[in-house]
């Protein structure tokens, strides 16, 4: 399974204060010898962890496409079974059992838990395997915007163990904004292999810099993408839009894992399009609004319709698109139907692909954090409310409101 751990609030303040300090500007220089191709899809394979041994295997699903006229399929390969970090040009071939893609590039072993270096390797792929469009995948554990075990490091996603190191929500968001700076324009689709990072929380971070998110709500198992499917849907289409290629994804996870490729498992896939956050987040703020003014009994209500709601491997994530559906159910004569059906509007043009099998059918594209205990709010208020999400919504003062009558 795919999980992650973070860090105290001051820790993590004061590493995007040094890492967008550090960070250049400076766009990228393309060779004009290179072919400008429709795609560069990147891979950031964090190996450098207990999941290590998944990598060669989808590097292995990587080279049953590999690239093409009109793809470069790029990956940057930290493993604990080399002393270097390899940069590999994917190429076809028919060796389920060995990485035989070329490593274009070999490095001193790399912290895969810093930002800067995510950015780098993004600066390099597209100077030396420009597109039109760009992919850029985190590979590893992930625990969507928090998950605290003592003074730790920063793990929401890509946890070095060599360094202790992994990158926090807020650099994620950094690291996205200066990427597309880098390229000049925003990537086409930032995706999560990993745990529980289809969250509102972290696509507010990345949408400065991403057309389209695609993640898992709840944990992956340790197989995770099917790089195959996506590459072979990508294939027969190339030209594919952003939206589409997260359809493709969408698609490809859940027929993997619905006993094919990858066997029969409880999973969740989806993408959003973060062009339309605004108006999610516009709702969320005006369903907020109506919540702060419940009295102790609807307040309430509230709280039981998201304790029914679905929820994730943390139970503080929970499924938007249920929530909503159970608040409706709720009859709370002070909140307006017409505000809730607006959220769930709202929702629908924000989520572009979605499904879930087993026991998460009932999924709907996006989890947002709505904890039940007072305890569990207390510990991770102070850090909510410098993500995005809440600076657009409010939704840490809605959630003081509502849980201030409990222990």
């Amino acid at each position: 399974m795919r999980r992650h751990l973070v860090a105290p609030l001051s820790l993590i303040l004061a590493s995007i204060v040094s890492f967008s300090s550090t960070l250049a500007s400076a766009g990228v220089e393309k060779d004009p010898t290179r072919p400008m191709k429709e795609w560069t899809f990147l891979v950031f394979l964090n190996g450098h962890n207990n999941l290590d041994s998944f990598g060669a295997k989808d590097i292995n699903e990587m080279e049953k496409v590999g690239s093409s006229d009109d793809l470069n399929v790029v990956v940057q390969w930290a493993s604990m079974k080399n002393r270097d970090t390899r940069r590999l040009y994917v190429q076809k071939d028919t060796n389920a059992s060995a990485v035989s893609s070329p490593v274009v590039q070999s490095l001193p072993r790399v912290d895969m838990g810093d930002p800067r270096n995510l950015v780098e390797f993004v600066r390099w792929a597209a100077e030396n395997y420009p597109a039109k469009k760009y992919l850029v995948d985190v590979w590893d554990h992930g625990s969507g915007w928090h998950l605290m075990s003592g003074e730790v490091n920063a793990r929401d996603i890509s946890w070095d163990d060599y360094t202790g190191n992994s990158i926090s929500t807020e650099e994620l968001g950094v690291s996205m904004r200066e990427i597309a700076g880098v390229l000049g324009q925003k990537v086409s689709v930032y995706g999560s292999d990993a745990c529980l990072m289809a969250m509102a929380e972290v696509g507010a971070e990345v949408a400065d810099g991403a057309e389209v998110m695609v993640g898992s709500q709840e944990l992956e198992p340790g197989d995770g993408w099917a790089y195959d499917g996506i590459l072979s849907g990508l294939a027969a289409k190339p030209d594919a839009s952003a939206q589409e290629l997260g359809a493709i994804m969408v698609d490809s996870y859940i027929r993997s894992y619905s006993g094919g490729t990858q066997g029969s498992d409880d999973v969740t896939q989806s993408a959003v399009d973060l062009s339309k956050l605004g108006e999610l987040n516009a709702s969320i703020a005006e369903l907020g609004g109506s919540f702060r003014k419940l009295e102790k009994a609807d307040r309430a209500k509230v709280v039981k319709a998201s304790t029914d709601a679905l929820n994730f491997y943390y139970a503080d994530y929970v499924d938007l698109g249920d929530f909503l559906s159970q608040l409706e159910k709720s009859r709370i004569a002070e909140v307006d139907s017409a505000v809730i059906a607006g959220a769930k509007q709202a929702l629908q043009s924000f989520v572009v692909a979605n499904e879930g099998t087993g026991v998460y059918k009932a999924a709907q594209g996006i989890s947002i954090w709505s904890p039940n205990y007072k305890s569990t709010f207390n510990r991770y208020i102070s850090r909510y409310r410098g993500l995005a999400f809440h600076k657009e919504t409010v939704w840490g003062d809605t959630l003081q409101h509502l849980l201030q009558d409990l222990q």
